[in-house]
């Protein structure tokens, strides 16, 4: 956005008349946010000058830190002023939740090692909020994920004729509809001690 406002230096009245310089050769322009919560977030300031060059080498290292700085040829609050904020300054505002043990199913994980193929690991990583080793690891099983043929949503590639927990499901599954039948109370309990008389 084009600046609104310009300031003299100080006992000048318009920076256009200033000795040596040209109209607004010293524009910058102060980002000033404030959270709903009144916090104050620190200030992005955009500073005209060449991006890489002099004044962003020499000078910029000397400023109050901070703050954040940032050079552009026109000192406005652009696409390239927007892209920085957001991501320097308000990824550091926002408070971190506790990352959850999530589970992926082996569809997604051959999902995410074919796209690691076009873009890398820790552009998948960051997109899946994901730990780089645990997408990594995926990339180094990516010919077992491949060829693994059980069902897609699978979290994970072990055998399919593993112990089963519930013996017979049917089974329980009439227990508890008698019970109801007979108007018996069914809690939790039951159920358990029914299914140990199963199991053994």
């Amino acid at each position: 956005m084009p600046p609104h406002r310009a300031w003299a230096l100080m006992g000048r009245q318009n920076p256009a008349h200033i000795v040596g310089l040209k109209k607004h050769p010293g524009r910058l322009t102060a980002v000033l946010t404030t959270r709903a919560d009144g916090g104050k977030l620190p200030i992005l300031f955009i500073i005209r000058g060449k991006p890489g060059g002099r004044l962003e080498k020499t000078e910029i290292p000397t400023f109050p830190p901070g703050h954040f700085y940032i050079v552009q040829e026109n000192a406005w609050m652009d696409d390239v002023g927007w892209k920085f904020y957001v991501e320097r300054l308000l990824k550091y505002e926002f408070k971190k939740k506790k990352q959850q043990q999530r589970s992926h199913t082996i569809h997604q994980k051959r999902d995410t090692v074919c796209r690691m193929q076009d873009v890398g690991v820790e552009e998948v990583a960051r997109e899946l909020l994901c730990a780089r080793d645990t997408v990594h690891g995926w990339w180094q099983k990516a010919d077992k994920l491949l060829r693994f043929t059980g069902h897609a949503t699978s979290k994970t590639m072990r055998s399919r004729d593993r112990k089963k927990m519930f013996p017979d499901v049917t089974a329980i599954v009439t227990f508890m509809k008698d019970k109801r039948c007979d108007e018996m109370a069914l809690t939790t309990r039951s159920i358990m001690e029914y299914m140990w008389q199963l199991g053994d």
